[in-house]
């Protein structure tokens, strides 16, 4: 286990070719999956608790990734993900939100919009 929080924390570190590729990507995977069933658990938590309402949280992560497209926001993943957090954008507009086509084409116009502000 100590190896395993050796590993991950040379993540952060210049890359080493004697530390292998396959044991740093393994640990990157289970922080990412651990990181988006955080926000899994965290998310249901402020719905449950009456902090965050369904329709709010959608509202919210929608501007969210509008915003992302106005700088240098991460590139949406091109390929499906078993995990939504992990989804493009209209890929999570569709699985995750529910998303009909008219709502994907309003974000697709406001993404393009401020993509060209910047």
């Amino acid at each position: 286990m100590k190896q395993e929080w050796l590993e991950a924390f040379s993540m952060f570190a210049d890359p080493n070719p004697s530390v292998d590729p396959k044991a740093q990507i393994a640990v990157l995977r289970r922080a990412v999956v651990s990181l988006a069933q955080d926000v899994a658990v965290l998310r249901e938590a402020l719905e449950r608790g009456g902090i965050l309402s369904t329709t709010d949280y959608r509202r919210l992560r929608i501007e969210r990734m509008v915003q992302d497209h106005s700088g240098a926001g991460a590139a949406p993943w091109l390929h499906h993900s078993y995990f939504p957090h992990l989804l493009g954008d209209e890929g999570f507009l569709r699985v995750a939100l529910r998303a009909g086509d008219s709502e994907v084409e309003a974000f697709r116009k406001d993404a393009d919009f401020v993509s060209q502000l910047s």
